[in-house]
């Protein structure tokens, strides 16, 4: 079970590379956040520019797990 979470958390995140702008912003400025089985991705575009094809390099920042506190 945690094998097939960590391959869907690595899978949503390599699905960054091509639409990174898919996920909402974050409360926190200049953040993303995505949810995968449970877990909060939330990264970072550099430059965020609202759209797939621009959006520079994707920093991935930390995943929380099921009933972590989310302080970033």
């Amino acid at each position: 079970m945690a094998e097939a979470k960590l391959k869907a958390i690595a899978a949503a995140i390599q699905g960054l590379l091509k639409h990174p702008c898919l996920y909402r912003r974050s409360e926190h400025g200049g953040r993303r956040e995505m949810i995968v089985r449970g877990h909060l991705v939330v990264y970072r575009l550099r430059p965020d520019t609202g759209s797939n094809q621009t959006a520079g390099d994707v920093e991935v920042l930390r995943v929380f797990g099921p009933g972590q506190d989310v302080v970033v």
